[in-house]
């Protein structure tokens, strides 16, 4: 029988991984056609945002598969709340503004 449930949680962090590596590309690009740091790119509110998405996907899908051990769930739900509270703190941040 196959377990949807896995193949839900491996797709979420592969399409994490996906957007991630977008943005990691989208911001390569456009950093040497401003001729600007990659950094700097990166930095702006839009990339960041989709960074902090990615991790959040990347570390659900990973804690379902991966983590066996409590002090691994554990380390891996601090940094997922961590992105989360970051994440939520830049959309409250823009509707704001």
């Amino acid at each position: 029988m196959i377990d949807w449930l896995g193949v839900a949680f491996n797709a979420l962090w592969i399409l994490g991984l996906a957007i991630g590596l977008t943005v990691a590309s989208y911001a390569w690009w456009s950093a040497t056609d401003r001729a600007v740091p990659v950094g700097e790119v990166l930095g702006r509110a839009p990339c960041r945002s989709m960074v902090l998405t990615a991790f959040v996907m990347v570390g659900v899908g990973l804690q379902y598969q991966v983590c066996d051990a409590w002090w691994e769930r554990g380390g891996l739900s601090l940094a997922v709340v961590a992105c989360s509270y970051s994440l939520i703190q830049q959309v409250v941040r823009r509707i704001e503004s």
